[in-house]
């Protein structure tokens, strides 16, 4: 976690009353960031696998009415000023204009995912070196959400705003929080300032982490979230006495075993707080229903999405004939934008 947490009293074991303020305040930033906007621009190419796109489109429904997905054709004129927070492109073999949109990305700094079946369907894009597009290659549908997710959850500037909106990124998002918060914990073992202070240090990083989570599941500040944070202050006296007991048999490597405990402490919490929101049973039997798992959690109501619109139903060139009708969107509710041949247009 980005956010360092500040101790009291030096020297001191227990945890400080500076900590409780801090907790507090990262419960704010975690309801800020649930209740944040997030910006997707798409970008459908004419020959892109049909299959693909539509699995796009049941992965990219907004859950929260921050969850913003405008869509257009790669010619497409775009339909707002500012600039997205990530741009998606699929594409088919033979597209023209894919260099141009991941150009313009790369000089804007917006992060690009081209979606394709193989590589083999996506221009060489090298001559932008760093600025190139991330590629995406899933040739079965249901490989897309996991992979999609993942380089979302790496590249938007909040993934716990794009957990909340696009259910199925939580686990990404889940999963990159968690490393972060764990690699932080495993550097403040690993290196005590402070005789006593790595304790409170890790607890209060890892009560920021369980906000964090609860906020991917679309759970506000409550009465409840008492209940995770008071696991993680016992979960953390449970590690620092097994760290010193280990160390006490091991002199000389306790500053490796601290860093060791903090890590697999801060992933053990991490998994038992994402067990409260997301059982490992719902969770298989959902996986079992929906490959994306792109369900609401429990007690929960799904809120409109502020899409500005629906995937465009882009045929597959094995089956672009009998897509054809099927893409007017008139029974998906969706309002598709229409493809205009603007070459000034920019990301």
């Amino acid at each position: 976690m980005a956010r360092r947490a500040e101790h009291g009293k030096k020297g001191s074991s227990g945890f400080p009353l500076s900590g409780l303020f801090d907790v507090a305040s990262a419960g704010r930033e975690s309801l800020d960031a649930m209740d944040g906007e997030v910006h997707v621009r798409v970008r459908v190419g004419a020959f892109c696998d049909r299959s693909l796109a539509l699995a796009a489109k049941d992965a990219l429904t907004a859950r929260r009415a921050g969850g913003i997905v405008e869509v257009m054709g790669l010619a497409g004129a775009v339909a707002s000023a500012s600039n997205p927070d990530a741009v998606i492109v699929l594409v088919g073999p033979g597209e023209q204009g894919v260099f141009d949109i991941a150009s313009r990305c790369a000089s804007a700094g917006v992060p690009c995912g081209i979606v394709a079946e193989s590589a083999l369907d996506v221009p060489s894009l090298g001559s932008l070196g760093d600025g190139a597009p991330a590629l995406i290659s899933a040739s079965d549908p249901s490989a897309l959400a996991p992979k999609l997710a993942g380089w979302l959850a790496r590249s938007v500037p909040s993934p716990v705003t794009l957990a909340a909106n696009f259910p199925f990124c939580r686990d990404a998002a889940v999963g990159l929080l968690t490393s972060r918060c764990a690699a932080e914990n495993a550097a403040v073992g690993a290196i005590p300032l402070i005789p006593g202070s790595d304790y409170p240090i890790m607890c209060i990083n890892q009560a920021k982490l369980a906000l964090d989570i609860a906020a991917c599941y679309g759970r506000g500040v409550e009465l409840s979230r008492m209940v995770e944070v008071g696991g993680v202050l016992g979960a953390g006296l449970a590690y620092r006495s097994i760290a010193r007991f280990f160390a006490g048999l091991v002199p000389g490597l306790g500053w490796a075993l601290k860093a060791g405990m903090g890590y697999a402490g801060t992933v053990a919490t991490a998994k038992a707080v994402q067990a409260r929101f997301d059982p490992p049973v719902s969770r298989q039997g959902r996986a079992a229903s929906s490959p994306e798992g792109g369900e609401p959690a429990p007690g929960s109501s799904p809120e409109p999405s502020r899409a500005a619109s629906a995937l465009p139903c882009a045929p597959s060139r094995r089956a672009r004939s009998r897509a054809e009708a099927d893409c007017t969107g008139a029974d998906s509710g969706y309002l598709v934008i229409p493809v205009d041949d603007q070459s000034g247009a920019s990301e």
